[in-house]
């Protein structure tokens, strides 16, 4: 071992080795700096006076599986030329009181993409803590300042993270790099970025965003020309909801008959020619079983059904006549993943066909609302242009009013509503597909962890994970 082996292996500069203290389970070697490179810390006058002050104890890179420590010779620089009387500098270290090496830093930065923390805490004998520390301020330095002069198209989604709620995330659509992270998912998550804008040259001409009331606001206000594009996402996610909603209204109503049917036939036991007859003294017959709702749709709901499946859905059965409701209430009982799937998985699945087939033959409000959705998700894939979508959609809103399934009706209010937005799609070709896909990738991340305690450096992996590889291979 010699001096030279302190540069090619550890990259330590201007110190010489003087021997190897120990060669047990961990290697010490003591070292100190070489006179003639000594320099005041002040003026960088090399006439000065070394006294000798302690031996510091530095971490350095490992041999094999063997920890390296340098005992370290440090000394009192007294410099002739400005009077300043200082400890020497350790040129080697990435800050004064660090207690490893700049190459031990290199080291664990460039091994964190491929092992996790534990591991090389347990490998190289490492304080957890510590490897945390080093990529932390790697992560710091690498994105203290995020550039924004090239920005042009931009994504804004919310997600939840635990302790913290919300987090709004913006990312740049075309590199997929994450620009900013902000605390909560209201307007005033994103007044740091208004300002960094404004200080910026950038020009954002388009935003993707979900519907949110607070981004679009927010949108109008700061980037007053950019153009808002609600993507195809967010508004089959919200029929998704609609077409739910259905279905919990339908089943209430026909547990509710159920319930009015079970009242009547225990009141019918307490005469037998009632009972024989099926008939109840009127007098006996509670309000709620007097009045019962009944499964049956407005006159034109047929028409539309038909219509709606000429224009892009799929004839999944006729009607029946007058189903009970204890038929019905079997029928709707565990459908909802059923309603949400699209009829070309349907297609492919002979179970979930025979049962949407009898589903719609009993239920025609669920019926028409599933053939709507339907119409829906192929106008994002038949639509060429914005001239064809906004046709198409003119048309669905119509129907989905005449429907007269309350609904419907706010989903086609909520169209109109954002129908800027939602043709945008078709205008500028861009969706919020990567934020989407990125939030997958920051669940990713809070599961591989077990959550996260430090919210600093929790943003600091976020904005690193764009450049992360989330599968191993083998």
């Amino acid at each position: 071992m010699s001096t030279s082996f302190l540069f090619h292996t550890q990259s330590i500069v201007g110190f010489l080795y003087e021997k190897v203290k120990s060669w047990g389970k961990e290697i010490v070697i003591l070292i100190r700096q070489n006179s003639k490179k000594q320099k005041c810390v002040n003026c960088e006058s090399s006439n000065v006076t070394a006294v000798f002050l302690k031996n510091r104890r530095i971490r350095g890179l490992p041999i094999g599986r063997k920890p390296v420590f340098f005992d370290v010779k440090i000394h009192r620089l007294k410099c002739h030329d400005c009077g300043l009387y200082r400890q020497e500098a350790l040129p080697f270290l990435s800050g004064k009181k660090r207690h490893y090496t700049r190459a031990l830093e290199r080291f664990i930065v460039e091994l964190r993409p491929h092992l996790s923390i534990l591991s090389i805490s347990k490998l190289y004998h490492l304080d957890w803590d510590t490897i945390k520390s080093i990529e932390k301020r790697n992560l710091q330095k690498r994105y203290a300042k995020i550039p924004l002069k090239d920005l042009e198209y931009i994504g804004i989604d919310e997600i939840h993270v635990g302790q913290w709620k919300y987090f709004t995330i913006v990312i740049d659509l075309v590199s997929g790099a994450v620009i900013y992270i902000g605390e909560g998912k209201s307007k005033a998550s994103l007044q740091s970025f208004s300002r960094r804008l404004k200080r910026s040259s950038c020009k954002i001409k388009a935003v993707a965003m979900d519907m949110s009331d607070a981004y679009i606001s927010w949108a109008k206000e700061v980037l007053p020309e950019a153009e808002i594009v609600f993507d195809h996402f967010h508004v089959i996610k919200l029929m998704n909801e609609k077409i739910d909603q259905v279905r919990r209204s339908e089943y209430n109503k026909a547990r509710k008959l159920v319930k009015a049917e079970e009242t009547q036939k225990q009141l019918t036991g307490k005469s037998n020619e009632a009972d024989r007859l099926g008939i109840v003294p009127e007098s006996e017959v509670p309000e709620e079983a007097k009045i019962q709702p009944k499964l049956e749709l407005k006159p034109n709901q047929d028409q539309l059904i038909n219509h709606s499946i000429a224009e892009g859905g799929k004839n999944v059965g006729d009607q029946k006549s007058s189903p009970t409701p204890q038929e019905m209430l079997e029928v709707l009982k565990g459908i909802r993943w059923l309603l949400l799937k699209g009829k070309e998985k349907i297609e492919s699945d002979e179970e979930a066909k025979a049962r949407l087939q009898i589903l719609t033959e009993l239920n025609k409000n669920l019926a028409l609302t599933y053939q709507l959705k339907e119409l829906l998700r192929s106008i994002y894939t038949t639509a060429k242009n914005v001239y064809e979508a906004e046709k198409e959609l003119e048309k669905w809103c119509t129907m989905a009013r005449q429907s007269g399934i309350q609904q419907l009706d706010a989903m086609a209010n909520t169209i109109k509503n954002h129908w800027d937005g939602i043709l945008a799609y078709w205008k500028l070709g861009i969706t919020s597909a990567k934020v989407e896909g990125f939030n997958n990738k920051i669940r990713w991340l809070i599961k591989q962890a077990y959550g996260y305690r430090d919210k600093a450096y929790f943003k600091l992996k976020i904005f690193d994970l764009p450049s992360t590889s989330i599968e191993k291979s083998l």
